[in-house]
């Protein structure tokens, strides 16, 4: 990644008084605050939409009273989760969610917890300031290309492509 920063920036580093793992991780840390909002709204909309359930029997001759119980199981579902989510439930979930992305930064496990390509979008926008992301994230596979690099379990990934 260094070598795509310094091609993009004429030879020059993006960094000033920091190792490119400490660029990294500060892109990561910055990203806590959209990454709980983005796992606590999956997590509910998930449940909600799952709650939902409106089907009969195909061999109905009367769809409109046979579809009725589902509905009514579902609005009942839907009801009893709108009372589970309540603003201190939410909070306690975020609290967990806060904790365990704060975990992996300071246990160093954030590179596979966070995604890499918000970081590296971040990181782009924080270093590298006139490049646009997908050049970049280009201009980095050529790189590894160039240097015959392949990190561990990319093999696997282009074999599922392929």
């Amino acid at each position: 990644m260094v070598a795509a920063c310094r091609s993009v920036l004429g030879g020059q580093s993006p960094f000033e008084g920091i190792t490119l793992d400490e660029a990294l991780l500060a892109c990561a840390k910055a990203l806590v605050d959209n990454l709980v909002l983005e796992r606590l709204q999956a997590e509910v909309n998930e449940s909600l939409v799952t709650a939902i359930a409106v089907k009969a029997s195909p061999d109905t001759r009367n769809p409109a009273s046979h579809l009725m119980p589902s509905i009514t199981g579902s609005l009942t579902r839907l009801n009893e989760l709108g009372s589970k989510y309540s603003a201190a439930f939410l909070e306690a979930r975020q609290a967990e969610l806060r904790s365990a992305l704060e975990d992996a930064l300071t246990n160093g496990t954030w590179r596979s917890e966070f995604p890499g390509r918000l970081i590296l979008k971040r990181f782009v926008g924080e270093h590298v300031r006139g490049v646009n992301y997908d050049a970049f994230r280009n201009i980095i596979l050529d790189k590894m290309v160039d240097a015959s690099y392949q990190p561990p379990g990319m093999k696997e990934v282009i074999d599922k492509i392929t």
